[in-house]
């Protein structure tokens, strides 16, 4: 169902809309798109690939924090009540969450493609994918960044999947 209904996103898509996705997000929807391709090795391989690829283009556009933004950060969480709600919403607790995504999503890739007959690297990946597709496109937002150019909506829990299912189909 879900190889069927990525298909049918990527033929609907227009020219406008095809436009304004990343390269790496086209190349993720595709290499997503059908569960079947995943029974080979090669295709898990080249999905590691794609996901590592999303991520580094991810790294590259999210603005970072300064020290001094961090040091504020960690000074609102620790004074508690409303002071950390806000924070919570702030464009630097996006920022830092995005930070984590990307960390994590680079460290778990360069393992994969050291050892992509391992589940638990792609266990690790989707879990990282899994935790950020939450507030993906409410961090992005509040960062002036376009979630729909990285398909924030719904690309990190689909990516999740795919590599859930890598990982039980490099069980050997």
């Amino acid at each position: 169902m879900k190889s069927i209904l990525f298909s049918i996103l990527l033929m609907a898509t227009t020219d406008v809309q095809a436009a304004s996705l990343s390269t790496s997000t086209v190349e993720l929807l595709r290499a997503t798109s059908n569960n079947e391709q995943l029974k080979s090795p090669e295709r898990r391989q080249s999905l590691a690939a794609k996901v590592k690829a999303y991520c580094e283009e991810i790294e590259d556009v999210y603005p970072r924090n300064s020290p001094a933004e961090e040091q504020w950060l960690d000074n609102e969480i620790k004074s508690g009540g409303d002071r950390v709600s806000r924070v919570l919403s702030s464009p630097e607790f996006g920022r830092r969450q995005a930070k984590l995504f990307t960390d994590g999503c680079m460290q778990w890739s360069l393992a994969l493609e050291e050892h992509s007959d391992r589940s638990r690297y792609y266990v690790g990946l989707a879990y990282v994918f899994l935790k950020f597709s939450t507030d993906a496109e409410f961090l992005a937002k509040k960062n002036a960044l376009n979630p729909e150019n990285f398909g924030l909506s719904y690309i990190p829990r689909s990516v999740a999947e795919a590599l859930l299912l890598a990982a039980l189909l490099s069980e050997k």
